[in-house]
């Protein structure tokens, strides 16, 4: 788990490296600590709504993507950030994914190596703890699981009323 980038705060980063209130106080636009609000070089852009540096031609990180491929991204394609960081375009940080879905299961394996330090293990529906898909039934698509105890356990109380 990445921790906001304010000294001393120790919050999760969810936002752009910081914590749900820090993120608040930098895009109202006041400093903190020593993290003050990414300002775009003039002429760069701006920072939009959900994150990312638009320019007047397109989102940055697809204008840099297109760049390093010499053309424009195939119909679909989705531009992935390796290290979360919306902001960081280095040519190294992005990845093109051919997909939404693709890059839906970039997020889930990232989620289930943090948590469980393995990337093909699924979290189970019922508990919501991670383990290993043989382990596990396991829906078509590959994406979620559910231990043989736990469904057992929750369709015994689904016929007791209990739910």
């Amino acid at each position: 788990m990445r921790l906001c980038t304010v000294p001393d705060c120790g919050r999760p980063a969810k936002y752009r490296s910081f914590c749900s209130m820090h993120y608040q106080r930098v895009n109202a636009g006041g400093e903190v600590g020593s993290a003050a609000p990414y300002r775009a070089p003039p002429g760069a852009g701006h920072v939009n709504k959900r994150g990312y540096l638009e320019r007047e031609d397109g989102d940055d990180h697809v204008l840099v993507a297109e760049r390093v491929l010499g053309r424009r991204l195939p119909s679909g394609a989705v531009v992935h950030h390796v290290n979360g960081d919306r902001l960081d375009n280095r040519p190294g940080n992005l990845v093109v994914c051919p997909s939404q879905s693709y890059h839906v299961l970039i997020h889930q394996r990232e989620r289930a190596l943090t948590a469980s330090g393995h990337a093909g293990w699924l979290k189970c529906g019922h508990c919501k703890q991670y383990d290993a898909p043989e382990n596990m039934y396991v829906r078509s698509d590959r994406r979620q699981g559910k231990h043989r105890s736990c469904e057992a356990k929750y369709k015994r109380e689904v016929r007791r009323g209990a739910m």
